[in-house]
């Protein structure tokens, strides 16, 4: 996000101290949370305790754990395209970079 802060500051304003996983992981986005889960051998710790996502970092060149990642993020972008057409006849590309 560097460069985009840099190219248009007034976009990127943290108001925030973070996620809060309950709410954003678990409810909005629940096949991510699923495979936080299961690539944490089914603990859910890390739901209350968000540093335990940090073990994960051992598993970044995981091809099996980085292809349903990117599955989970077609299939959001694919619903939420969806839900644009139907609701706003709005048709985006999937393949497109969303600034939301």
């Amino acid at each position: 996000f560097k460069d985009f802060a840099e190219l248009w500051p007034e976009k990127f304003q943290n108001k925030t101290n973070g996620i809060t996983p309950r709410r954003w992981l678990l409810l909005c986005n629940p096949n991510l949370s699923d495979l936080i889960m299961e690539n944490l051998n089914g603990n859910d710790a890390w739901i209350t305790d968000l540093t335990l996502i940090n073990q994960l970092k051992s598993r970044v060149n995981d091809t099996a754990l980085l292809r349903n990642l990117m599955r989970i993020k077609r299939d959001n972008k694919a619903k939420f395209a969806g839900y644009m057409e139907q609701n706003y006849g709005i048709h985006l590309n999937t393949a497109s970079l969303f600034d939301i």
